[in-house]
This record gives C-alpha cells, sequence and structure tokens, in this order.
C-alpha cells in the first residue's frame, strides 16, 4: 500500500498513533489488545478491550464492533497472504498493517467498495475477502449509527496487490497468522 498522508496534507505518512483520530486510536487498540487475548489466552486483554470500547461506544455498539473484529480476524488468520504484524497494545507507533485495518473500516463507511475491496485483496487471499469485507462493513455501520466517522484521509499510490502464489509455486503463505511485533 502506498501509504496514508496525514490529515492535514502534509505529505508524510502515519506513523503515529497520536496522529490518528481519536476513533482510529481506539479501533486499533481494540484490535490490538483482541489479537494479544488470543494468542495468549489472556481474558484479562479481552476485558480490556470491551471495556475500552463500551465506555466510548455503549454495550449494543461494541458488541457489533467486536462481531466485526472477528470476522476480520477470521479472514486475516486463515488467507492472508503474509503475516499481519501488529505493535503490542500500549505502543505508540502504527505500523502498516494498522493503518490498512482502519482504512478498510473508512472506506466501507464511504461506500468506496472499490478501495475496500482493493484493501482487503491486499491483506488477504481471494478466499478470505468476504470475511474481510463483512467484518469491516458492520463495524463501518456500527460507528455510523452512532455518528462517528473515519477521516477520509487521502492516499498516495494504488493498494498493490500481489500474487495469489509464488511463481509456478503453491502459496507460501497458506494459515499465515498475526504476530504482535515491537518497535
Amino acid at each position: 500500500m502506498g501509504g496514508i498522508d496525514d490529515e492535514a496534507g502534509h505529505g508524510h505518512a502515519i506513523e503515529k498513533m497520536e496522529d490518528l483520530s481519536a476513533p482510529e486510536q481506539l479501533l486499533i487498540c481494540t484490535y490490538r489488545r483482541w489479537i494479544v487475548g488470543m494468542r495468549t489466552n489472556n481474558e484479562a486483554q479481552w476485558n480490556l478491550a470491551w471495556s475500552d470500547l463500551a465506555e466510548c461506544m455503549g454495550s449494543r455498539t461494541t458488541q457489533s464492533i467486536l462481531s466485526g473484529l472477528q470476522s476480520i480476524i477470521l479472514g486475516i488468520g486463515t488467507y492472508a497472504r503474509r503475516p499481519a504484524r501488529l505493535h503490542p497494545p500500549c505502543c505508540g507507533f502504527v505500523g502498516a498493517d494498522e493503518i490498512s485495518f482502519i482504512t478498510l473500516i473508512g472506506a466501507c463507511q464511504r461506500r468506496e467498495h472499490k478501495l475496500s475491496r482493493r484493501i482487503a485483496e491486499w491483506m488477504v487471499t481471494r478466499n478470505g475477502t468476504a470475511n474481510m469485507l463483512e467484518g469491516a462493513g458492520r463495524i463501518a455501520n456500527a460507528l455510523a449509527e452512532r455518528e462517528i466517522y473515519l477521516p477520509d484521509r487521502p492516499h498516495r499510490g494504488e493498494v498493490e496487490i500481489r500474487p495469489l502464489r509464488p511463481e509456478g509455486g503453491r502459496p507460501d503463505n497458506l494459515g499465515a497468522s498475526l504476530s504482535v511485533v515491537a518497535r
């Protein structure tokens, strides 16, 4: 993906959480905590994700967002083109896969179907696209019901679609996973 410019249009790619809107930060933190909870079987991480979301969004919206997140995680966990990289929950940096996550949701909110499909296809193989789009759409609708809209950030370049298979070979990333990285 070519990157996302900052909201003010200064042309630098977003690298820090502080450069994101509050709803974007909350979604990324929830995503990170949910993955850490899954990987470590740590219920405390899930409880934190739930309580942080519910405090800002209410229980019904939180249920919808987490349901959508589960669909996205299923798509990535089963059909990722490569391991997705996430920072630890409390990290102040943000990576390309985390930006792709919120960009996908924002594109669904704005009904930018071509962009949302291209982002999903960049992240997962064809078989996982439906999970990604369904989950992002559910999150987008839940946010819109509360009149919360993610920023429409200008994109530099196009979303890069990588081939499903290496030249003449088997897919080298079947069963790719999500990994938490430190910066």
